[in-house]
């Protein structure tokens, strides 16, 4: 499941969740996540796209 969570989103219309289902037959390699840098500065408002990665399972 995929569940994100966010002051903006205050009803059950607005939340954002998927669920699925995977075999995993090996662990997976640690996730990556990309899109986001610790220099980066978030303004109230603004959009930001983050992927995440992760090999192997």
């Amino acid at each position: 499941m995929c569940d994100v969570r966010h002051e903006t989103l205050t009803d059950s219309l607005n939340q954002l969740r998927a669920f699925f289902e995977v075999q995993i037959s090996l662990p997976p390699s640690d996730p990556v996540i990309f899109g986001y840098s610790s220099v980066s500065r978030l303004v109230n408002g603004s959009s930001l796209s983050l992927a995440c990665q992760s090999y192997g399972g």
